[in-house]
């Protein structure tokens, strides 16, 4: 029998948020670089995390197999190992927690270094839609006095809401957290969509140089910002919002970047992109506006590969020119392969 029990609500969350306070250069570079760290079961705070009860599964399970025949046990016995095999892969699984606040006093104070860090505001949507071609599953923790007992008919509902289950409860302890829960099926690094963050709050005691470098390396994003601040004779805070000193003009991933080919300006879209997380393996075709020399479509590639393709050993891109003759073969590709980067330009075209 469940202890009480506490929910923040089974409605998905237009927007979640990270606390951020750890190595600054590190988070950053995640920012900078579009990717997460979903953390293994081993590597999270709470020692408790996937305890569950798993007696009542094992009684009626050895109740069944008293009754039925041969065969049936045989697919009891096998379905008992699936179990198992799910346990198993929930022990190798990545979870990256967020929050359903960005205005709680603790999290502030555990989670962004006593004030001196930030947090990154999700459009939820855009970053699970990041991972149509992985098995990503979301849902919000569950607060309970004790752990989770899963019964046999608990055990054969569908995949998600049994992964729910086991990773899903937290003790009450922990309620002030509102902790939604995003589980990938390996820990890890996982690129996702820029267009997923929406905004960056600035902790009450966070460096203004720190503040400074997160909207230099965010600039051309269209992320707004945000400072946090305590309400007078209070312990309540609010937030003020603070003007990007780079301006409004969204051009990251529109534009080459400056660093690569100076001043002048060249625009790109991406036509295709796609990424195989089990092969680490990558592709991108790409339409430019122009053509750039083979140094910048070097440098360009670095750029794209960094940009859209963290975690990848394995990228090939292919590039056009916007306007050019249609004759079936394109102006360019590079491939990334063992931390290497080969660039082929058709001067015929």
């Amino acid at each position: 029998m469940f202890g009480s029990r506490k929910r923040k609500g089974d409605v998905k969350p237009n927007l979640v948020y990270k606390y951020r306070g750890g190595e600054f250069s590190r988070d950053l570079e995640s920012l900078e670089k579009n990717y997460f760290w979903a953390s293994s079961i081993a590597e999270l705070n709470d020692p408790c995390e996937g305890i569950n009860n798993w007696d009542k599964f094992r009684i009626q399970s050895n109740l069944i197999g008293n009754f039925i025949g041969t065969e049936p046990k045989e697919k009891l016995s096998r379905f008992n190992k699936s179990v198992e095999k799910l346990i198993s892969t929930c022990s190798k699984a990545g979870i990256y927690s967020v929050s359903t606040t960005y205005e709680d006093e603790l999290l502030w104070a555990h989670y962004s270094n006593a004030h001196k860090g930030f947090c990154i505001e999700y459009d939820l949507d855009i970053l699970l839609e990041s991972y149509q071609s992985n098995r990503v599953f979301s849902f919000p923790i569950t607060y309970n006095s004790e752990p989770p007992n899963l019964s046999f008919i608990e055990v054969g509902v569908e995949r998600n809401k049994l992964i729910q289950k086991i990773l899903g409860f937290k003790s009450n302890r922990w309620v002030y957290e509102n902790e939604y829960r995003i589980v990938t099926d390996l820990w890890g690094k996982y690129s996702y969509d820029f267009r997923a963050v929406r905004s960056i709050y600035f902790g009450l005691r966070m460096g203004e140089e720190q503040k400074e470098n997160i909207m230099n390396i965010l600039k051309g994003r269209g992320v707004k910002y945000f400072q946090m601040k305590l309400h007078p004779e209070s312990y309540n805070f609010f937030r003020e919002e603070v003007l990007d000193p780079n301006g409004s003009r969204l051009s990251y991933l529109k534009y080459i970047p400056e660093f690569i080919i100076g001043k002048k300006q060249v625009g790109f879209k991406i036509r295709e992109k796609d990424y195989l997380r089990l092969k680490k393996r990558g592709n991108i075709k790409i339409e430019i506006e122009s053509v750039i020399s083979h140094e910048e479509l070097i440098n360009f590639a670095t750029f794209i590969k960094d940009n859209l393709f963290q975690e990848a050993e394995r990228i090939n891109m292919f590039y056009d020119v916007k306007d050019k003759e249609d004759i079936g073969i394109v102006w360019a590709t590079s491939h990334f392969n063992e931390g290497e980067i080969k660039v082929h330009i058709n001067e015929s075209i």
